[in-house]
């Protein structure tokens, strides 16, 4: 994704309902379970670290 992409993906998250903001986190929580798993077991944020990007989206 270029820098330009990124901007205009943040750019949209601030149009998205408080719902949609939980399925994308929700997803997000997924995909990082998913490829902790693949690559070596070790998470790749600390359930800490969910709680507080969680935080942002309440």
């Amino acid at each position: 994704m270029t820098p330009k992409q990124f901007e205009l993906f943040k750019a949209q998250l601030s149009r998205l309902t408080p719902q949609q903001l939980q399925t994308l986190q929700g997803e997000i929580r997924q995909k990082n379970e998913t490829r902790t798993k693949e690559r070596d077991g070790a998470a790749l944020l600390t359930e800490e670290e969910m709680t507080v990007i969680s935080s942002l989206f309440a």
